[in-house]
Formats: structure tokens, C-alpha cells, sequence
């Protein structure tokens, strides 16, 4: 999707790799990388290294809405990482709801892998540096959370069905996730339950996170890996 309020003006250069008929995915990988880790590895608290600029109220706001698609103990694989934060959030959260959650991560980028390596010594062994796009899990995993935009647009339908087939256990659950801003002229958190439907998936559940000036700074849908199947299609 290429509507300009859903795009970051921030990494807007980067973007422009993939116009023209020969798209340069490697180039916009990079591109996102060098940006992530510029930004996340400057942050002074562990919401500013997971990307985000608000307060820990403000944080379980916009994120918490997630564990609405947990509905039983499991493992958790949180692809796009960043620091840890929101694994360890949650665990904290589906633990308040009464679920107990193993926690995962996937990051792309060495350096912010690490960086979640040394926050959370005790889950090392868990976290894993890859692209999703091509990347090998070691196993499947009950809940698989992650962003759309972790690969190019034209990628997106291609993730959702890659992660149904190869890192999701039948009967878990594929979280899909979109993070907006609360001000101009950051990007609107995307669609993501109304692509997903487009693409020709059952969409089992969404929701949606909200900022305290009541905008929509995230969005959240899940679709559940059949026993027999890739995906509720």
C-alpha cells in the first residue's frame, strides 16, 4: 500500500528504492537497517530502543491490545524484536490475563539482536538475528507476531503466507501488526485486518491500540493456522 499517509516520511529515501521496474529490495533492507539502528540504539530507555516515544502508560495503550489474540499458554515469536521490550510486555500481560507465554525474538539487524541480548541475558539462547523473509525457524511457534512492514509492500501477502506454512503451529495464531503515530505528519498505522481479507484470508480477530488523544497509533489482527491447511482461507 502506497498512500502517503500510511508511509514514513522519515525513511521516505529509502522507500524510493522500490520504484521503477527494477525494485532494489536489497538496497531498501539495508536502508531500513542502518535506519533502525541509528535510531533504536540512541534511545535512553527501553521504549525509545523498541521505536517508540511515549510513556510506559502510553506504551501498554498502544501495545497491549495484542493479547487479545492469546487465548492459551504458548510460545510467543515477536519477529522485529528491536530490544526485547515487547516480549518481555508480553509475557507480563498474558500472565495478567492468566496465560503462561515462552517468549521468542527475530530481529535483522546484529547489532539491536544484541542489544535485546544484553537486556535480557536470560533469554540469549531465544533470540535469533535473520530476515523473516527467508529466514528458517527452529520450530513453530504458537503465536507468531509481526509488522507488515518488515518487508516491502509487494512482499506483504507473501510474508502472511510464508509464516502461516513454515513458522506457525496448526491452530496458533499469526498476529499482524501495523504502528502508526498520534501527530502529523508521522505515518497512520495500516489497514491490516482489511488487506488480510483482500489477500483471501479469515481474519479471526482485531483491535486496536489508542493513543490518549483517542487517535489510532496501532493496529492489530490475528489469523489461525488450520490443522490441514497454511492459513483460514
Amino acid at each position: 500500500m502506497h498512500d502517503p499517509q500510511y508511509r514514513d516520511p522519515r525513511i521516505g529515501d529509502i522507500d524510493q528504492l522500490l520504484e521503477g521496474s527494477e525494485p532494489d529490495e536489497a538496497g531498501w533492507y539495508d536502508g531500513v537497517r542502518r535506519y533502525l539502528e541509528t535510531a533504536y540504539l540512541a534511545g535512553e530507555n527501553p521504549r525509545a530502543q523498541s521505536g517508540f516515544g511515549g510513556d510506559e502508560e502510553y506504551w501498554e495503550r498502544a501495545r497491549r491490545p495484542m493479547t487479545r489474540a492469546i487465548e492459551r499458554d504458548g510460545s510467543f515469536l515477536d519477529v522485529g524484536c528491536a530490544n526485547g521490550l515487547l516480549m518481555e510486555s508480553v509475557v507480563h500481560w498474558a500472565a495478567e490475563n492468566g496465560y503462561h507465554i515462552e517468549p521468542y525474538g527475530l530481529d535483522f539487524s546484529p547489532s539491536i539482536a544484541d542489544l535485546a541480548r544484553r537486556r535480557l541475558p536470560h533469554w540469549q539462547d531465544r533470540i535469533y538475528t535473520g530476515n523473516v523473509i527467508d529466514w528458517q525457524p527452529p520450530f513453530r511457534f504458537n503465536y507468531v507476531g509481526v509488522g507488515l512492514d518488515s518487508v516491502p509492500p509487494a512482499r506483504q501477502q507473501q510474508l502472511v503466507e510464508r509464516l502461516l506454512r513454515e513458522c506457525v503451529l496448526p491452530n496458533g495464531r499469526l498476529i499482524l501488526r501495523s504502528y502508526g503515530s498520534a501527530s502529523r505528519p508521522a505515518p497512520r498505522a495500516l489497514p491490516v485486518g482489511d488487506l488480510v481479507r483482500g489477500w483471501g484470508f479469515s481474519v479471526a480477530g482485531e483491535v486496536e491500540g489508542i493513543a490518549p488523544n483517542g487517535v489510532v497509533v496501532a493496529r492489530f489482527c490475528w489469523v489461525i493456522r488450520q490443522p490441514d491447511g497454511d492459513g483460514d482461507v
